[in-house]
């Protein structure tokens, strides 16, 4: 999706540098991936957890169901009104 996302982004671009775009993501999520193999990978992975998963995460994923939920509602009985 990250690179679907860019060549949306920038066609123009990145259409030509396809294959150098998958070949730099990909080696870039590998090296991040090294990370977390090393000795000091359960360290790299507490702190992931600990920042990057928690209550921000859940308050954001209860926000965005909220909104989405008084969205599909509002449009719901705009077609109910309708027929």
């Amino acid at each position: 999706t990250i690179i679907t996302t860019l060549l949306d982004q920038f066609p123009k671009f990145l259409r030509s540098k396809r294959l150098y775009l998958i070949t730099g993501v990909s080696f870039l999520f590998y090296l991040l991936g090294l990370l977390l193999v090393t000795q000091a990978g359960i360290y790299w992975i507490n702190l992931i957890d600990h920042f990057c998963i928690g209550w921000g995460l859940i308050v954001s994923a209860l926000l965005e169901l909220i909104g989405l939920s008084w969205i599909y509602g509002k449009c719901n009985k705009k077609r109910i009104q309708i027929k």
